[in-house]
């Protein structure tokens, strides 16, 4: 038998390895990596966000420390795309295009596309970890873990938790980023130019796949004056930054209900206002926005910046933009404007330096708090003295104090 022959060859001592023979290894060689790199840049294409990121390198020259800097584009992917995730979007790619590909293990994965693409990264989870958090995790880690601290933990993640059930990002606790891309439009728009207004249209919109711009024209009645007619029909909320979270039924319309957190029991108040002892219905607030809701006019012209614009910026500018409408030259009445808003900045700038200096000599001049306080030690000092000089008088005259105690 097959067991026997072993144990004859463990006794006879005819036992050893098998030789390597210095071949690839098979799993790894079949991988199709041209293939792998393709996939993962195009689907960091599709829901990354390119950002410029700078770089700084250091050398030693002739003894000497040099930073050399660069900026190179990265494609950062969200914190949710994990390896683990990214293994699982291929395979679901692989299944559902029907294509024959060898799938690499999860490790195997990682390794060569970090090799193979290091400006695509993934952005890192603890962007969106508050500072409280890292806070007890630190008291945890090195301090060790006891019940208090778990207990505060506790009850700060899960005060998170219910504000985020009732769909209300806080910072620090939510998978969304929250204002990222208003920082990586800034960082896209330094590095273009634009020279209209259909290049800044343009160049915000191709910031990042997730940016949606829309150019909004002078001719279109987007923008209503809804305030009019909200402060005749409604009243203010009062005390409204004490709460956070706002609702209101179909069955109590105009009542508002109030919560500072989502245990908060919350506090209601009626908003609508009252017209010859009847307050305000849904039909007269719906047929005062049909009948009396107007567009707000589109903003006038700058004056200042049209008279800087034409003789300062306008030369510097490609002849094709040069007809643009933001480099027209100033009517006279915008300069007249333009020259008035000068005037008048300068002289708000002269008057505030000197009411800051009058201020200034004002606290120079008068005893500084030191002073001031010695002053009153000293005070204090001298009617300590002189009660003590008092009561030595007394008691250096005997006669007197009898005369004091006999007519008492």
């Amino acid at each position: 038998m097959t067991v026997q022959r072993y144990k004859k060859q463990i006794r006879g001592g005819d036992v050893s390895m098998k030789t390597h023979g210095n071949s690839k290894n098979k799993n790894a060689s079949v991988i199709d990596l041209s293939w792998l790199t393709s996939w993962f840049k195009e689907f960091a294409s599709e829901v990354g966000d390119v950002v410029p990121v700078r770089t700084r390198l250091k050398k030693l020259q002739d003894g000497k420390l040099r930073k050399y800097y660069s900026s190179e584009e990265y494609t950062f992917l969200p914190a949710f795309f994990t390896w683990d995730r990214l293994h699982e979007e291929m395979r679901e790619f692989v299944e559902l295009s029907r294509i024959r590909r060898r799938e690499p293990a999860k490790s195997t994965m990682r390794m060569l596309l970090s090799l193979h693409c290091p400006n695509i990264r993934i952005r890192s989870p603890r962007d969106n970890v508050c500072d409280v958090c890292s806070i007890y995790l630190t008291k945890m880690r090195h301090g060790g873990t006891t019940a208090d601290t778990s207990d505060e933990l506790g009850r700060h993640t899960e005060a998170a938790r219910r504000m985020r059930y009732a769909i209300i990002f806080i910072r620090g606790h939510t998978k969304n980023a929250c204002d990222r891309g208003f920082g990586q439009i800034r960082n896209h728009m330094k590095r273009v130019d634009c020279w209209a207004v259909e290049d800044v249209v343009t160049n915000a919109a191709a910031a990042a796949k997730t940016s949606s711009v829309k150019h909004v024209q002078r001719r279109d009645d987007l923008f209503k004056g809804f305030k009019p007619l909200l402060n005749e029909l409604y009243k203010p909320l009062s005390a409204v930054q004490r709460y956070h979270i706002f609702s209101m039924t179909k069955e109590s319309l105009g009542v508002v209900s109030c919560k500072t957190g989502p245990d908060d029991t919350g506090t209601s108040e009626d908003v609508r206002r009252k017209f010859d002892k009847t307050k305000t219905t849904a039909s007269k607030v719906k047929l005062m926005f049909e009948q009396f809701l107007e567009s707000l006019p589109p903003p006038q012209p700058n004056a200042e910046k049209n008279d800087q614009m034409y003789p300062k910026v306008r030369p510097f500018v490609p002849p094709e933009y040069q007809d643009d409408l933001i480099y027209a030259a100033p009517t006279p009445s915008e300069a007249a404007q333009s020259k008035d808003t000068k005037r008048a900045r300068l002289k708000r700038r002269a008057d505030t330096a000197a009411e800051t200096k009058r201020v200034q000599d004002e606290r120079n001049s008068a005893p500084s708090f030191v002073d001031q306080l010695q002053g009153v030690m000293e005070e204090i000092e001298e009617s300590e003295r002189t009660q003590s000089q008092a009561k030595e008088t007394c008691a250096s005259n005997p006669k007197k104090k009898a005369r004091k105690a006999s007519s008492a």
